[in-house]
């Protein structure tokens, strides 16, 4: 049996102290930022550059509007440590009823009635 002393011990270093800038980067969110990167530009070559015009990207944002209101809202409900699961249907019976509460002038009297 051999006694191993302090000395003896040599530990091989870390990547954290071999690379120290890279101990405070997250590689989650480098991959999601990679990622989201990769897709921006590979719709952007199939779309010979349509896809970054100043009307697709008012367009993108326009049509996030709702989900992105909704997950704000969700975010406080998750934070309370509460679980509401009625927002999708409630999204869902909204976007149902819609068409047929605004389809012509009548159909506004209807949606203040309803």
């Amino acid at each position: 049996m051999s006694k191993n002393t302090p000395s003896e011990i040599k530990l091989a270093p870390s990547a954290s102290a071999a690379l120290p800038g890279l101990k405070s980067l997250n590689l989650q969110v480098f991959v999601m930022i990679a990622a989201i990167v990769v897709i921006m530009l590979f719709f952007t070559w199939v779309t010979d550059g349509a896809y970054l015009s100043a009307r697709n990207i008012s367009n993108l944002l326009r049509q996030t509007a709702i989900t992105g209101i909704l997950a704000v809202g969700m975010v406080f409900v998750i934070i309370s440590a509460e679980i509401d699961l009625s927002v999708g249907s409630m999204m869902g019976l909204l976007a149902a009823r819609r068409p047929s509460s605004t389809s012509g002038s009548a159909g506004r009297c209807r949606s203040l009635l309803w």
